[in-house]
């Protein structure tokens, strides 16, 4: 089932609805006194009633609460891409949510022709995947300048380099994985020297002979390793 409502704002017994998901209301024609479904992006669902239907927030009354992680990956995979034209960012934040996953960082890279990301972009963009996919748990969203900053302590770095020896189907992958994904250009010489240090167990692999673009890579890799 799809949860058409999302809601990081609930103190007791009620849910406070921003402007995005009370226009969400009115776009399905919702009106005070009928029955919603939604989730709070950790793990929880929702049902309740509209109490307040205003014009940039509505209020919910809950009726019932549920912890639900069966739609989850049991991996916990995270996304660390390159600074990119949005219209190739946003597919890969959209799919990735789909797919599962537990972050999506992006990061500056020297081959990044754009100085930042809308953080509030992401978030939404986010938030609609979440909703479509049925999904309970929100990832983790970050902007970062470095590529130091992205490294988690305990999570294999995979870093996809057409160059690399390994097909990703000749690899097995350990539970805690942190894909990189090169932006437009792909990652330099220096760069990928630098997440190649984050590990000693660091996976480097290869999609391929073809150039995939970063949505593409992203799409494939995460789905390869939350389904093997």
């Amino acid at each position: 089932m799809s949860f058409f409502y999302y809601c990081d704002h609930i103190s007791g017994p009620s849910a406070y609805f921003d402007a995005h998901e009370t226009g969400h209301l009115k776009v399905m024609k919702k009106k005070e006194g009928e029955a919603v479904n939604f989730t709070d992006g950790m793990g929880s669902v929702f049902q309740g009633t509209i109490i307040s239907l205003k014009k940039n927030e509505a209020i919910i009354s809950i009726t019932k609460r549920r912890e639900d992680s069966s739609v989850e990956i049991k991996r916990q995979i995270h996304v660390t891409a390159g600074l990119s034209r949005w219209d190739r960012l946003s597919i890969l934040i959209e799919k990735a949510v789909e797919l599962g996953v537990k972050s999506i960082n992006i990061v500056h890279c020297e081959h990044s022709n754009y100085p930042k990301i809308n953080l509030e972009k992401v978030e939404k963009t986010a938030r609609k995947a979440l909703k479509q996919c049925g999904g309970t748990v929100m990832p983790q969203l970050h902007a970062f300048k470095t590529l130091k900053e992205t490294h988690l302590d305990g999570v294999v770095p995979v870093l996809l380099n057409p160059g690399a020896k390994s097909a990703i189907n000749t690899v097995e992958f350990p539970l805690k994985t942190n894909v990189y994904i090169g932006p437009e250009g792909g990652f330099t010489h220096r760069e990928l020297h630098e997440i190649r240090s984050f590990s000693d167990f660091t996976i480097e692999i290869s999609l391929g002979k073809r150039i995939l673009r970063l949505e593409t890579a992203a799409i494939v890799a995460v789905a390869y390793i939350a389904l093997s």
